[in-house]
């Protein structure tokens, strides 16, 4: 994919609204950047406000992005450099956002930051639970095929085995 997104990202270098670009989630900032937008695979298109970025769906060919692009990013977006882009309800939270003081605005974006770090947590430790739980399972689930196998299935097998060859040498 990597020649053909970089002719992709050439064309819409000087364009003034659409813009194309990359980060490298394995760098100290680029990696910053993709845990913010939930980046967890890679390549991630990603497209739409920096603030609010969506995920694009659609097949990774040349041509697809193109029609992507030219449908979703020739055009200003709503958003706090457009507010007369926006239905009601965002521009009235923008302008909100506007009126609250430095303080208050990063005393918001702190609070909302917080829960996004709580949520992340809660899921990390959801996901060590059952990684415990799966370890316990596979653990108790070895234990229980190395205790058949104690009480003679190797022994079965092997007088089954010896069974067959023998009727083999008599219908010889």
């Amino acid at each position: 994919m990597q020649p053909e997104f970089a002719e992709f990202a050439e064309k819409w270098k000087d364009h003034p609204v659409g813009f194309v670009g990359k980060v490298d989630c394995t760098t100290k900032s680029g990696k910053i950047l993709c845990d913010e937008h939930g980046i967890r695979g890679y390549p991630s298109l990603m497209w739409g406000d920096p603030a609010h970025l969506k995920s694009f769906n659609g097949e990774h060919t040349p041509a697809e992005y193109e029609k992507f692009a030219e449908a979703h990013l020739t055009e200003p977006m709503c958003n706090a450099a457009n507010v007369d882009l926006c239905d009601a309800e965002t521009k009235a939270k923008i302008e909100a956002f506007f009126a609250m003081d430095d303080a208050e605005l990063d005393a918001l974006i702190k609070v909302e930051e917080d829960k996004v770090v709580a949520i992340e947590k809660q899921y990390s430790d959801s996901v060590a639970q059952l990684q415990a739980r799966y370890t316990k399972l596979l653990g108790e689930k070895d234990d229980r095929v190395k205790q058949v196998r104690q009480r003679g299935l190797a022994t079965l097998r092997s007088v089954r085995a010896y069974k067959e060859k023998e009727l083999f040498k008599d219908e010889l």
